[in-house]
């Protein structure tokens, strides 16, 4: 309700009443401040924290960001003929370039703090080029 209260107010000006607009108003309105149909998330679509990763089943990081964020693995299409494989996101451990998302693997859900995720266009600009998936960003305890 208090989503809906917040479309009213954005569209007071041009408020259409009737049932079917304000429930799309208040869709629409519920989408663009991060509460679904499961209620608000603790971290946004890009991020997940430790206390998250360690709530899902995964033993290691790469099966708990299949669970959580299964889109961060799969491939951005081609970059070009001559390098496919930089479509894939690279890892970064504590800010410094781990490999590939096969490392994940290696990293045991406890040691995790934080995972974020960059899109191409952010990971170039902060790391170069070569991140024609992105980067996963990864905060460890050690």
């Amino acid at each position: 309700m208090a989503a809906i209260k917040g479309c009213v107010r954005l569209y007071a000006g041009r408020l259409v009443l009737g049932a079917l607009v304000l429930g799309t108003l208040g869709a629409g309105c519920s989408v663009a401040t991060g509460e679904g149909a499961g209620g608000p998330s603790r971290s946004g679509g890009n991020e997940l924290t430790g206390d998250e990763i360690r709530q899902s089943t995964a033993e290691n990081l790469h099966d708990a960001i299949r669970q959580l964020r299964p889109r961060w693995l799969r491939p951005r299409g081609r970059a070009s003929f001559t390098a496919p494989e930089s479509t894939i996101p690279v890892v970064y451990a504590n800010e410094m370039q781990f490999g590939s998302i096969e490392a994940l693997y290696g990293m045991h859900v406890n040691d995790v703090t934080h995972v974020r995720y960059l899109s191409p266009a952010d990971a170039t600009t902060r790391f170069g080029t070569g991140h024609g998936g992105g980067a996963i960003l990864v905060d460890l305890t050690r």
